[in-house]
């Protein structure tokens, strides 16, 4: 199967029935899977097998469905710049299908082309073919650090025919009221003035409604701009049907109201447009993290070139104030860096040589020289963005609510409007005024589109504003999840405790020196990942001890190991472990390692030969955040539960420091699986908080799992959540961040819902009999508006919450 990745953007895309008709369109195409219709940020993604489906066979059901595919740019870094080439490369791009626009400048080619119609594959090659001796991808529309283009352009379009539609509102209205003083009894004359006046102002200004409402129409959907489309003509057309004397003049003289939907509708699509743009500010910020030059030393000379054109290798100066511009290591001279707009974290990292810098962080303090390691797609800057976007794009189960009543809301509004207008007019005898208005109202008033917005938006600003307190939130479904919580399992070595220890007893037995057993157990800690072996290492190699060869090394994780080192067998791990390899121990080294456990410390013993050799104790220092971050969990309501594998005396001691009442030790890592299944099984819905590969099935089975920042990639990958700040408490803002995320998108979805129950049956004229008031259409408007951008606007003030507990933190 040749499966292809296609990702463009959509025009015409205004609304989540829009979305969802988009979605099920391309659905339909045969060899298609995992379409995404992003409402937020207007693209379309889908992975199609060319066998069956080609890109032109996507742009066909798209514009199909009654919408556009947008051109996007793409530029390329060329030498020679020579003119010629230039020219010649220019001419080529030209003449491939898709392309729609090729400009240069400098040493810069820029294409303009069509995403499903164009291969951008192609263009290198082309220009190399050209005679350019080096192409290189400055930016694009494919590009992990493509910078959307402004819709200031769009914007302003909107905006002056929103403009235009109240003025002549304005001026209609004035007429209607004020007329008799101009025209006196010449009614006519006064009709025909205000058609005269609309007009021109609906062809400018309600033209593109009619235009996307009647692509929608061929494309076989029901969109809002069909809805408007309907209301305004139904005005214009009374009030036709007044100037020609087939309906009486003034009460169906409905220009005004034609005009003033229009200027409504444009309102609502600019306020709209505008608020949605700004749930995309934080990708943006990750985005202009990284400066668009470096300076280089190639050759002895320092010279300065684009990001884009670094490799691994190059040797990059930084200033004080300066961007760093990829990952890399310090090479002289200790720096100060200001890691917060990657990590979260405010206080400067001093960086000293040999260390790793982050691309997007800024040197505070000194000057920078390091050497580059990772570019382009591979940095940690690009990892955090990829993952921010991938999770934007997610939708949680919650949002099948809303999917399923957008796809039968304007049928049903339909419906609706037809049954008020003839129940008014055929049954209750009203005037058609009374039943034509009920109809424009009720068409006019509903709003899927705040039903549509109510969860992408918040989930897009939610995950975004996570990104800027250095938390990645997988996906949407870890935002439902987490508002579900009722428990904390919490790992103890490198989660609990800082996942740095040290060596802090020896215990050998008769005949065994303490480097002799260090030697020995280093050699098998060297072939683990386990943070305990590692201390062992350390040790090891403070005392410049031999590395010895381990052989037929055989790992049991949450154990021990076991290997041949001097044609010896060597078994190294827990206590329990040594029972299994039926070790013989040795009393005094047993005591000695009880006293280890009553100091908190975890013990690792090591037996050559089926004799034990002796244990060594390896102690870790508590979080300085740990005690503070369990009781701001209690606080929450989720009661913390230790997980580990060490044994219950060493483990009871950390749980005492840490305020931890609940601990179960001794657990191997599908023990841990296990615990949290068994209380998943109670109904209670659990997040687990770890870092180490043992931790992996444990933080599979949670409903939530959280990778802290000094995780293994292991871990990293299974978390539903990862912390780039290497601190617990960014696990409790985390939860704190998720369940309020969680709690806007349901009440925004509240407010969406509630909106059209009590608004529908207004505009239908529920309240006519006792108020002798129709709901005016030019009212069902306001309201239509007034519902989009609520909506948004409380999804936009997730930019501004702050985890309580990292306000602790700060204090």
């Amino acid at each position: 199967m040749a499966t292809r990745y296609l990702r463009f953007l959509v025009g015409g895309m205004h609304c989540s029935a829009c979305s969802a008709h988009l979605e099920s369109t391309l659905k339909l195409l045969p060899g298609v899977s995992e379409v995404t219709v992003n409402l937020s940020d207007g693209t379309a993604s889908v992975n199609i097998d060319t066998n069956f489906t080609t890109p032109e066979m996507v742009n066909e059901a798209v514009i199909g469905a009654g919408f556009s595919v947008t051109p996007v740019p793409i530029s390329f870094i060329v030498t020679p710049p020579s003119a010629e080439l230039l020219e010649k490369g220019s001419v080529a791009l030209r003449s491939l299908p898709g392309v729609l626009e090729v400009s240069s400048e400098d040493d810069i080619i820029t294409v303009r082309y069509h995403p499903l119609l164009a291969d951008s594959s192609q263009f290198v090659p082309v220009l190399k073919k050209a005679g350019f001796s080096s192409v290189t991808v400055n930016s694009g529309f494919d590009d992990l650090f493509y910078i959307p283009e402004s819709e200031k352009d769009e914007l302003s379009g909107i905006r002056n025919r929103t403009i235009l539609g109240f003025v002549g509102s304005a001026v209609l209205m004035a007429l209607m009221f004020f007329g008799h003083s101009l025209f006196g009894d010449n009614m006519f004359a006064m009709d025909v003035t205000m058609l005269v006046i609309a007009t021109p102002i609906l062809i400018v200004c309600a033209y593109p409604i009619f235009r996307q409402g009647l692509a929608q129409l061929r494309g076989g959907m029901l969109g809002m701009e069909v809805m408007y489309m309907l209301g305004i003509a139904t005005s214009y057309i009374a009030g036709l049907g007044a100037v020609a004397g087939i309906l009486p003049s003034p009460d169906f003289l409905l220009f005004e109201t034609a005009v003033m939907l229009t200027a409504f509708l444009g309102l609502g699509r600019y306020l709209e447009t505008r608020a949605r743009g700004r749930t995309s500010d934080a990708i943006m910020a990750l985005l202009h993290l990284r400066p668009p030059v470096a300076t280089v030393i190639r050759g002895g000379v320092e010279q300065e070139v684009r990001v884009g054109e670094l490799v691994a290798g190059d040797m990059v100066i930084v200033k004080t104030g300066g961007q760093i511009p990829s990952d890399g290591i310090v090479l002289e001279n200790p720096v100060t860096v200001n890691e917060s707009a990657i990590t979260g974290e405010s206080v400067p990292v001093i960086k000293t040589p040999g260390t790793g810098v982050i691309g997007g962080t800024v040197v505070s303090q000194g000057v920078l020289t390091m050497e580059v390691e990772k570019v382009g797609t591979d940095t940690v800057l690009a990892g955090i963005i990829r993952m921010v976007r991938e999770a934007q794009e997610t939708k949680p189960s919650v949002q099948s609510v809303a999917d399923t009543a957008v796809r039968y809301f304007i049928p049903f509004v339909l419906l609706v409007a037809v049954v008020a207008f003839v129940y008014w007019y055929f049954f209750a005898a009203e005037t058609l005024l009374v039943a034509l208005s009920s109809f424009i109202a009720v068409i006019v008033v509903a709003c899927p589109c705040a039903l549509g917005l109510a969860t992408p938006t918040a989930v897009t600003v939610g995950i975004g504003r996570a990104a800027t307190l250095g938390i990645l939130i997988r996906n949407g479904e870890v935002l439902e999840r987490a508002g579900k919580l009722k428990a904390v399992a919490v790992d103890k070595t490198g989660t609990l405790t800082l996942g740095t220890p040290a060596v802090s007893g020896i215990a050998v037995a008769e005949g065994v020196s303490e480097d002799d057993l260090l030697t020995t157990a280093s050699a098998l800690g060297r072939r683990s990942l386990h943070p305990l072996d590692g201390a062992i290492v350390s040790a090891a190699d403070a005392r410049s001890l031999a590395d010895l060869l381990a052989a037929r090394i055989e790992t049991v994780p949450g154990r021990g190991m076991t290997a041949r080192v001097n044609r010896q067998e060597i078994v190294m791990g827990s206590t329990e472990f040594m029972s299994e390899k039926s070790v013989l121990m040795d009393e005094s080294v047993a005591a000695a390692a009880e006293v280890f456990r009553s100091t908190g410390a975890s013990v690792v013993f090591v037996a050559v030969a089926g004799k034990i050799a002796g244990a060594i104790g390896v102690s870790d220092t508590l979080r300085s955040d740990a005690k503070s971050a369990v009781t701001e969990f209690e606080r929450m309501g989720l009661p913390v539960t230790m997980l580990t594998g060490d044994n219950a005396r060493a483990a009871d001691v950390v749980a005492a420091a840490a305020g931890i009442s609940h601990v179960e030790a001794g657990l191997m890592p599908d023990d841990k699986r296990s615990f949290i299944q068994k209380m998943q099984e109670k109904g209670t819905a659990v997040v687990f908080v770890g870092d180490g590969i043992n931790d992996t099935p444990a933080m599979t089975q949670a409903d939530v799992g959280i990778a802290v920042g000094s995780g293994t990639d292991a871990a990293v990958a299974s978390g539903g959540i990862v912390l780039l700040r290497n601190d617990l408490i960014g696990a409790v803002a985390a939860v704190q961040l998720a369940k309020k995320v969680f709690g806007r998108i349901r009440m925004n979805l509240f407010w969406a819902f509630a909106y059209n129950a009590v608004l529908i049956p207004l505009a239908a004229g529920v309240l006519y009999p006792f108020t002798q008031v129709m709901f005016r259409p030019e009212y069902a408007a306001a309201a239509m508006v007034l519902s989009s951008v609520t909506v948004v606007s409380l999804s936009l003030l997730l930019r501004r919450y702050t985890p309580p507990a990292l306000s602790l933190a700060d204090n």
